[in-house]
């Protein structure tokens, strides 16, 4: 266990860390879990991340990261930093591809029903959401109908569009950034703070605003 980030609040979980709980603690966690609120132990963080997708041995998960999956859809590359939430959802064939030495911040979430990659060596700041999907219908009726569907009164969701998102090696995603879907973002590219990206950037680029635009090329 160790500390990754002087904004992480917290540690990180090696693979080495993720050794079962013993008897005791499983005793006292099934006891006392409707009274003493317990932290994720790195066993349990690996264990639902691996059951999700490839995770590098080398890659170092948060306590309150979290993956979502039928099936291994999610891979994260080696030496990855996980803090956030990586969601394959459940309508859609999505999946989540995170190349090596990247890092994802504090309450990122990552939805998926198209397909979402991250380069390497991309830093994704605390609060980012990246979402390759509209989440629900634009027509107000769909929409109704897909609130039936999640409350099991409907058999079948309505569709939901959804798009590939992409971002190439070396971007550094500012805090609290949305990306929408079917986005590119080019490599080595930076997003400013509370932007909201909705269309390509090229690379090289500091974008920023809402809607995001690009501001002036990067040098080196």
């Amino acid at each position: 266990m160790q500390l990754d980030h002087a904004f992480a609040g917290g540690p990180v979980f090696g693979k080495a860390d993720a050794v079962a709980p013993s008897g005791i603690e499983r005793f006292l966690r099934a006891k006392c879990g409707g009274f003493v609120e317990f932290r994720r132990t790195a066993h349990e963080v690996w264990a639902n991340f691996e059951a999700c997708g490839e995770i590098d041995a080398s890659c170092k998960l948060g306590p309150q990261a979290f993956a979502v999956s039928r099936g291994k859809r999610i891979k994260l590359g080696r030496n990855v930093i996980c803090r956030g939430i990586l969601r394959c959802e459940f309508f859609g064939e999505g999946s989540v591809a995170v190349e090596e030495d990247v890092y994802i911040g504090d309450d990122v979430i990552v939805s998926s029903a198209a397909g979402v990659q991250i380069g390497a060596r991309s830093l994704i700041a605390q609060g980012v959401e990246i979402f390759d999907n509209d989440t629900h219908p634009l027509d107000a009726a769909a929409r109704r109908k897909d609130y039936l569907f999640i409350i099991g009164r409907e058999k079948e969701k309505p569709e939901v569009p959804a798009a590939p998102v992409i971002i190439e090696p070396d971007c550094w995603i500012g805090s609290g950034v949305f990306i929408g879907k079917g986005v590119r973002i080019g490599a080595g590219s930076v997003i400013a703070a509370r932007s909201v990206v909705t269309r390509d950037v090229a690379a090289g680029m500091l974008a920023g605003g809402n809607p995001a635009r690009e501001i002036r090329a990067l040098g080196g």
